[in-house]
Parts: C-alpha cells; structure tokens; sequence
C-alpha cells in the first residue's frame, strides 16, 4: 500500500511539472467564444525547442475551443516561443507570443468581423436594348 501510494504521488508530481498551455477566447463584450469550427494553432517559435531532433518538423499543435471557449493541449510542451493563434468563423484571427513554461493561462480577446454586404450589378430598369446597367452600349458579335 505504501509503495503505490508513493508512486503515486510521484507520478501526480512528474505530470503536473510538465509544461501545457491553455487558454481562453473572449469577444468583446467578455463572453466566451465558441464554434464548432473554431481551432487554435500552437506553433513553436523557439529554436530551443526544435533543435532537440533536427530531423523533425516544425511543432505545431491544432486545438479544438470547448463549448465556454476554453482551450488546452493534451501534449507537454517544451520550454520555449510558442505562437497561439486563434480561427474562428466570423472573427479576425487573433495570435499572441507567449513563453513556456512562464505562460500562465492564455486570454485571447477576438474582434468579430464587419458584416459585408454583397455586391450586386443592378440590371438597366428601363430594358433599353444593348445597354448595361453602367450604360455601356453593348454590341454582340455578328456572324
């Protein structure tokens, strides 16, 4: 009993010193922003972090947001750079710089995009023929 309650407690000690990051997104009137599209990209920065294996890759992390926009990777990350960056469908992207392990939990604040209103070519009202919309005289082709 002694000896699984202290591994135990080694392990619980082991994985809570093991750098992650979460985070949360927030609109602008402070409520928390979700979709079911809505993902965060963690990209690694610090050439700390990568110089560990040359033959791999950059390290990016692709994070799905919860329901009350919150956010955490599943992976420890190594201390370093990192790039966070926040997608979501009607917002601007948001990105911040933070440093891990000092990062504590991460806020982004996202702004959300202006409706657009679609363009359209109104058709020439009085139906002359051979005239556009901007009065263009047009002429088609004779065989």
């Amino acid at each position: 009993m002694k000896g699984s309650v202290f591994f135990l407690a080694i392990f619980f000690l082991f994985t809570s010193c093991t750098p992650t990051l979460s985070g949360v997104l927030v609109g602008e009137k402070g409520e928390f922003v979700s979709s079911p599209e809505a993902r965060v990209n963690i990209s690694c920065l610090s050439t700390q972090a990568t110089q560990s294996d040359q033959s791999s890759p950059a390290k990016i992390f692709l994070v799905s947001v919860s329901n009350d926009g919150e956010f955490y990777t599943r992976e420890s990350l190594e201390p370093g750079s990192y790039l966070v960056e926040a997608l979501v469908p009607g917002y601007k992207a948001t990105s911040v710089k933070i440093n891990v392990p000092h990062a504590e939990k991460v806020k982004l604040n996202l702004t959300p995009l202006k409706n657009l209103e679609p363009l359209s070519i109104d058709a020439n009202p009085e139906n002359d023929a051979g005239k556009g919309a901007g009065t263009a005289t047009l002429t088609p082709p004779q065989f």
